[in-house]
This record gives C-alpha cells, sequence and structure tokens, in this order.
C-alpha cells in the first residue's frame, strides 16, 4: 500500500491527503457490534467521510460468501450503520473463477448492490466496466494502462524500489460475444416462469428491502417461487435422453442455476428463486 501510495506522489506531484485514513487490520463487518463499532469510529476519526473502501469483502466479513444469509446480513450491517454516515461505500470483492466477468459467491452480493464493477486485466491493460446502475447511467467500458514509477526510496541493497500506478487510456473496445443459453437451458428458465405464475408468492418484506426491481416490473413476473417447486418444474423440462437418472437431472439443474446466475437472468436468496428482466 506504501509504495502504492508514493507512486501516486511521484505521478500527481501532490502529497498523500491527510484525510486518508487507512485501517490496520480487517473489520468483522457480519457482526453488529463490531460493523456499530467500525462506523462510530469512522465517525469520530473524520466526521464528514466521503468514501469508506472495503478491502476485500472476504477479508472483513468472516463468513460465507456463498451464503445469501450472511451476505444479508453484511449488507444489512452496512445500511444501518455506515448509511447514516452519508457516506458512499465501495466493496472490493474477486471474480469467479470460471467467469472473469461475474463476483464470486451468492448472487445476492450483486443484487443487493447499488452498482457493480468488473476490473479485467486482459490485453496487457486493464478495462473497467459497469456491469450494473441502478440509479445512474452506465458508463462506457475504459481502459487502463500499467505504468511503472520510480520511487525515492531505497531496498536493502542501495538498489531503487519501483511501484505502478493506472493511466487512463480511453474508451475500451467491448467484445461483440455474449454467451447464449443452449435449449435445455431455455426450457429450465422457462419453466421457473410456470413455477412462479402455478406456484409464486409476493416477495417478503426483507427481499423488497434488499433487492430492488419489484415495483418497476409491472406486467411482468413481479413473485417469487420456492427452489424446490421450480426444481419440480424443471425436472419435467429436462429430457430423459440428456439425463436418465435423479442424480443426472440434479446436476443438471444446478448447472442450469448456476449459468442463469452467471448471467444474471434470476437471482436466488433464502431458497427462493425470481426472474431478472432487461
Amino acid at each position: 500500500m506504501a509504495r502504492r501510495l508514493k507512486a501516486l506522489v511521484v505521478k500527481y506531484q501532490i502529497d498523500v491527503p491527510e484525510t486518508l485514513y487507512i485501517s490496520e487490520r480487517p473489520a468483522q463487518l457480519l457482526d453488529s457490534v463490531n460493523a456499530a463499532w467500525v462506523a462510530e469510529s469512522i465517525k469520530t476519526i473524520c466526521p464528514n467521510p466521503g468514501l469508506v473502501i472495503i478491502d476485500t469483502l472476504h477479508r472483513n466479513m468472516d463468513g460465507d460468501e456463498n451464503s445469501s444469509q450472511d451476505i444479508g446480513k453484511f449488507i444489512n450491517n452496512l445500511d444501518c450503520y455506515f448509511k447514516p454516515l452519508g457516506v458512499a461505500v465501495l466493496v472490493v470483492h474477486h471474480s469467479g473463477h470460471s467467469d472473469k466477468q461475474r463476483s464470486r459467491g451468492s448472487s445476492s452480493i450483486r443484487a443487493a448492490m447499488d452498482g457493480e464493477f468488473a476490473a479485467v486485466n486482459e490485453d496487457g491493460g486493464i478495462t473497467l466496466t459497469c456491469h450494473k446502475a441502478k440509479d445512474f447511467e452506465a458508463f462506457k467500458p475504459m481502459r487502463f494502462t500499467l505504468k511503472q514509477a520510480e520511487l525515492d526510496w531505497l531496498d536493502d541493497e542501495g538498489d531503487p524500489l519501483t511501484s505502478v500506478y493506472i493511466e487512463h487510456a480511453g474508451e475500451a473496445k467491448t467484445s461483440t460475444k455474449k454467451r447464449r443459453l443452449n435449449s435445455r437451458d431455455e426450457a429450465i428458465l422457462a419453466s421457473l416462469s410456470d413455477a412462479i405464475a402455478k406456484h409464486g408468492i409476493e416477495p417478503t418484506a426483507e427481499i423488497k428491502t434488499k433487492f430492488a426491481g419489484f415495483d418497476t416490473l409491472a406486467g411482468k413476473l413481479q413473485k417469487i417461487v420456492n427452489i424446490e417447486r421450480w426444481q419440480e418444474h424443471a425436472y419435467k423440462a429436462i429430457m430423459d435422453t440428456d439425463a436418465k437418472t435423479p442424480d443426472a437431472k440434479r446436476m443438471a439443474f444446478k448447472r442450469c442455476r448456476d449459468k442463469l446466475l452467471n448471467l444474471a437472468k434470476t437471482v436466488e436468496y433464502d431458497n427462493y428463486a425470481w426472474r431478472i428482466f432487461e
């Protein structure tokens, strides 16, 4: 961290702002007592904060990032204790291993955020893309390059230390390739609509609080359904020629659920599922 900050000092020829505060250890924000203490500490040290960066989600929640319940508690603590500070909160999180455009872990992470941005290292640079913009206009993908800076510091052997900073390099070229749903995926997605139509219920107050968008779905599916009900309908859509045994059908359903989550076609929370419409 010190070397990266020094590189910015070299680039911009300014000192590090006195109002930049860096914690020395992670904060367990899944615990409401700890979250309240951190928020109160921020208020004491910096009465009018502008931005809090949580880096990373995994290091600062002491829970299961794949659990919608744990993520729900984490987000709720940010809402209860950080929101009253009038501060923007940026949560840094890693992407999935197979899909660099999607955050790792529960789909509740993306669904509960006001915005989602992906920084991907590709073609010798970094592309920053906005994947979700709840109450603002998403910017076009931006390209950044890494620049090396020589610091005014020496290592133990007397050699100059270096670090890097990023420099804006204009608009990024967007790929026209999109992952498509195969016929089985389409059938299972349609089975979710069928399950919602037959067994759907109104979203709980907790879900409406945590996930935006239900009030804007006029004329579309505004309900949620238990995942087991969806599974019953999905099994009818999976051809016996594709999956002959119960285990094979279960795995096919799970793979499709993961794919639909990755493509932001669906959301799952607290054993309920519902559709996302563009």
